[in-house]
């Protein structure tokens, strides 16, 4: 791609700027791109960087969230009118090579100049509020001056593969060095506590942790408190004043009162009773308090996850070699649901051929009398009552942190020309995939 100035440059709103038709990918940690200088023109005016579009015609980088580097000038202007002189290089010549890039994790701009990082012109791209899309920018001043611009498909003069690997290096380090106390994880476990309906399990954590927060409340001096040690080595050593735990004791306090707000809100007690009647095998028990709690549920979804209720029925039967009641079952009620949608149909038959083995333990469908059969019953049923009180209930935070972990797994995979282990959440978490717990 070649592009020219075709202008005089006889005022500062004659500019000619083009940008790209894409902008620089927000899911990219690294972007960068090239011009070849073909044509100097009459007095160097090239200009690359980044900004938004419609980029105007005026100096790339003196809008704002603009960055431009003029290289005729050796001027950095960064959204602002008047730029900083660098004496960064020599004289802009024909076929010198200008490079521009954005670290989109640090947010840090760099230029480059016939393969050479300006440190000097390294500067961070300020986001504000509600970002806009950054593309590619160049802007050119004087007649006759040309470029010819590479967005990768030819080798760069840059080592940006060198750059790239310095900076996983950084953020491994920087990730490395998050540290996370029980302030910041227990909220979360009880907030999935919460979402799935694990009341027993919740009350339990909570007395525990307001226990312990008791305990830091009452603890005088530094006796006991391994925090306060750090802290009061740290104010000798480096002069800064230790921190106070009144600051995570408030953040407690309103991690409290958001638990208790949701625990209301979302009927936990309800709920935790449905998920303990279909973990306990009562599943018509479970079936007549959502009738009763939640009247217009099972109209509302149309029975698709209510489809699972009825079909933990037979297979409780059967658990119970019942098997005549199950038959009878499977014949009256659930063959009625079954049959009124074919996706009823695809769930209802594999089940019913627990029917066909004297033992049903060793075959191919034992898999339908696994505990793990009830947890995904009661977690399908548990996320139907939350759908229908709440508008985004899919998963909890938690899970989506997990979810999170999953992905950047995936990233750096990808990162690696897909070359490493599989990733398991399993092994990743070091449990049974069979885990009940």
């Amino acid at each position: 791609l070649t592009v020219s100035y075709l202008g005089v440059g006889n005022h500062n709103e004659d500019y000619g700027c083009v940008q790209s038709k894409q902008p620089v990918p927000s899911d990219s940690y690294m972007y960068y791109f090239e011009v070849t200088v073909l044509n100097i023109g009459y007095s160097g005016n090239i200009s690359i960087g980044l900004a938004p579009s419609p980029p105007g015609k005026c100096q790339l980088g003196t809008r704002p969230q603009a960055i431009g580097y003029c290289a005729g000038s050796r001027t950095l202007y960064k959204g602002a009118s008047k730029g900083v002189i660098t004496i960064d290089a020599s004289v802009l010549v024909n076929k010198d090579v200008l490079g521009c890039g954005i670290n989109m994790d640090t947010g840090i701009v760099f230029f480059t100049r016939n393969g050479r990082r300006l440190e000097a012109l390294e500067t961070e791209h300020e986001f504000e509020g509600e970002q806009e899309d950054i593309y590619p920018t160049i802007s050119m001043h004087s007649s006759e001056e040309s470029v010819r611009v590479n967005f990768g498909a030819f080798p760069f003069k840059y080592d940006i593969s060198e750059c790239m690997d310095q900076y996983k290096l950084e953020r491994e380090k920087r990730l490395s060095q998050i540290l996370l106390s029980s302030c910041d994880v227990i909220p979360l476990v009880k907030e999935y506590l919460c979402f799935h309906g694990y009341m027993n399990t919740l009350e339990k954590l909570i007395e525990s942790d307001e226990c312990n927060l008791d305990k830091i409340e009452n603890e005088n001096g530094i006796k006991g408190n391994l925090e306060s040690i750090s802290q009061d080595v740290q104010s000798k050593t480096t002069g800064q004043k230790p921190k106070s735990q009144e600051n995570k004791l408030i953040r407690n306090e309103d991690l409290r009162s958001d638990i208790a707000s949701f625990m209301e809100n979302s009927k936990l007690k309800i709920r935790s009773e449905i998920r303990e009647c279909i973990v306990n095998g009562k599943p018509l028990r479970a079936l007549e308090m959502i009738n009763k709690h939640f009247p217009d549920l099972e109209k509302d979804y149309k029975g698709d996850a209510f489809i699972h209720l009825y079909c933990q029925h037979f297979i409780e039967l059967m658990r119970d070699d019942k098997v005549e009641d199950a038959v009878e079952y499977a014949r009256e009620e659930l063959s009625k649901y079954a049959n009124s949608n074919p996706e009823h149909m695809q769930l209802v038959s594999p089940i019913l051929g627990l029917i066909a083995f004297r033992n049903a333990d060793e075959s191919p469908v034992a898999r339908f009398l696994k505990p793990e059969r009830k947890l995904f019953v009661a977690d399908t049923i548990n996320l139907v009552i939350l759908e229908s009180m709440f508008e985004e209930s899919k998963r909890s935070k938690l899970e989506n942190c997990v979810i999170n972990l999953a992905a950047s797994k995936f990233i750096k995979k990808y990162s690696l020309g897909g070359r490493g282990p599989k990733f398991s959440v399993e092994k990743e978490l070091g449990y049974s995939q069979h885990s009940t717990s």
